[in-house]
């Protein structure tokens, strides 16, 4: 993944800072995002009405572009914001960082699914509580991988479908660093499909086709409701005891108790 300043910097445009280099940077890693997660990716802390003023200058400069409406209010939802044609020009200058298939792939994010705006927010959210939980514990050893970047090589060995997250990270009890594999679970997904991705990860553990770490990656399930994380325990448990791997870990968690 690159680094964030390092790609900037070469950004750098007469039209662009740095904190809106910051925030197409972002929506290009999460593929969409409100205004209080967005705040999270910056280098220094700042207010949601800095943000929000933020925001309305690349969306009326057609960098980015803005999804709300009447019913977003009625069900407590944030506008949620994804990157125009013209933001996608400004990454495509450094296609050492910004790939161009993806590039391509986030064109049509203008007329996404609401499930994919919000599976796309959901794994933003994880990120987030990841960052705050432990990335002041681990300095420069927390590290999140998307999808945006699971690509060409990088895609080897990983299973498919990708799954939404390759994270590294080391809990204030550990020693070591720690490598996860994170799918994040919601209720608009059909339950036979979170069941089926389950089965699949735990066969890839099988198959012993990963090679990125010594270990395969503990599996990490973010459920968005209690109701759903002990569905996924359950799954787990029943995959688990059909499986062959005897060291593979899996954890199902909700977003509050990660």
């Amino acid at each position: 993944m690159p680094d964030i300043s390092t790609a900037t910097q070469s950004l750098h445009r007469k039209a662009l800072n740095k904190d809106q280099l910051y925030v197409l940077y972002a929506l290009y890693k999460f593929r969409f995002g409100t205004t209080d997660l967005l705040k999270t990716t910056q280098s220094k802390n700042i207010t949601r009405q800095y943000m929000n003023k933020r925001l309305h200058i690349l969306c009326e400069h057609e960098y980015v572009g803005r999804r709300y409406d009447s019913s977003y209010r009625l069900q407590a939802q944030f506008a949620q914001y994804y990157l125009l044609p013209k933001g996608i020009e400004v990454l495509k200058q450094k296609p050492e960082h910004f790939n161009k298939q993806i590039l391509r792939n986030i064109k049509r994010d203008i007329n996404a699914s609401d499930r994919f705006a919000r599976h796309s927010i959901n794994v933003f959210a994880v990120y987030t509580k990841l960052k705050q939980l432990y990335g002041e514990v681990s300095g420069d050893s927390f590290h999140f991988y998307t999808r945006s970047y699971m690509t060409g090589d990088k895609a080897e060995g990983f299973p498919k479908p990708l799954p939404d997250v390759f994270a590294s990270f080391r809990r204030p009890s550990d020693h070591r660093l720690k490598h996860y594999l994170v799918e994040c679970f919601d209720d608009t997904m059909p339950q036979s499909v979170m069941k089926k991705r389950i089965e699949q990860l735990v066969d890839h553990a099988d198959s012993e086709e990963w090679a990125l770490t010594k270990e395969y990656p503990n599996i990490l399930l973010v459920c968005e409701t209690e109701r759903l994380q002990k569905l996924a325990k359950k799954w787990a448990d029943t995959a688990l005891e059909q499986g062959w791997s005897n060291n593979l870990i899996i954890e199902a968690k909700t977003l509050n108790n990660l």
